[in-house]
């Protein structure tokens, strides 16, 4: 569970830190990347955000359970929008665990403490975070050819997602399928899942379109995905009430390539964060896949 965590002055290099690492950065390509902060701008940068916030500024750090910072909330009224912009950055090391959606909802808990009744982003229009905002209660609200302007409410809805959107669930049968082959291996995925995004995997998916490239559907306290293309089952969850969830990989090589435990650790998160979403933003999803695909075959040259 993470927390917030106001920062003293010299606890600054943390986000000196964060703030020049290229891969935690990635998302911020449209404006530049890395940020240059420098020691010489801490003094005049600590007073403006955390000494003297004017009620127009909130800042903090992330800390998990063991007191370690791993990324920042913030936001800050822009007169132009004459509203307050978010800001949420998770240290590239610690995606994947769901600290994202973690940190959004507790930036919105603590604008709403504040009475700051909506916060708003501004996304790159090709940033797969639109997809996890969305999941956390952002709605669009206008866009242009380079950037999406999202809103949220801070107090959260009280009804169910799945009630709110009226969507239903798959079922085996939706789709042609094949089962997991004998050839397969077992690991433990560690992941916190709350009961709101368990009722969005329990809708489950039936492709809608070409790029839509998971079916998957949940019988009892199991998720099974697969290709929506060739039908062959890649994973097998079952889920755990201790967040330890059991997950049953393909291993055949003609059906999925993939034979470490490590890398489908790290695709299954990506695809659970978009997975809980309601609705699923398969498209998104799709452009993210093929971004990965191709950072490792430039990494593999």
């Amino acid at each position: 569970m993470l927390t917030s965590y106001k920062p003293e002055y010299p606890e600054l290099w943390f986000r000196q830190f964060m703030l020049s690492d290229p891969e935690t950065m990635s998302y911020n390509h449209a404006w530049g990347g890395t940020i240059s902060f420098p020691e010489e701008r801490w003094q005049e940068w600590y007073d403006f955000w955390i000494r003297e916030p004017e009620g127009k500024r909130f800042y903090r750090y992330l800390r998990d359970e063991s007191g370690a910072f791993v990324g920042e909330i913030a936001y800050h009224f822009d007169p132009e929008l004459n509203g307050f912009i978010a800001d949420v950055i998770v240290l590239a090391s610690h995606r994947g665990k769901g600290y994202g959606g973690e940190a959004l909802d507790l930036l919105c808990a603590e604008a709403a403490k504040n009475g700051v009744s909506i916060l708003y982003d501004d996304i790159a229009i090709d940033n797969p975070a639109i997809t996890l905002f969305k999941k956390h209660g952002f709605t669009e609200e206008s866009r242009t050819e380079e950037k999406i302007i999202l809103k949220r409410e801070t107090k959260e809805p009280e009804k169910n997602m799945a009630e709110n959107h009226k969507i239903k669930a798959a079922r085996r049968g939706d789709w042609k399928t094949t089962p997991m082959p004998k050839r397969h291996e077992t690991f433990v995925l560690h992941r916190a899942l709350s009961d709101r995004e368990m009722d969005a995997l329990r809708l489950g998916n039936v492709p809608q379109a070409m790029e839509d490239k998971w079916f998957w559907y949940m019988e009892g306290s199991t998720l099974w995905a697969h290709r929506s293309w060739t039908g062959h089952c890649i994973y097998r969850i079952d889920f755990k009430e201790d967040q330890n969830h059991v997950v049953t990989v393909n291993r055949d090589p003609k059906q999925y390539k993939c034979t470490s435990v490590e890398e489908d650790v790290a695709s299954l998160n990506k695809l659970l964060d978009w997975w809980t979403e309601i609705p699923y933003d398969h498209y998104h999803e799709w452009l993210s896949e093929i971004y990965d695909a191709l950072k490792k075959a430039d990494e593999e040259k």
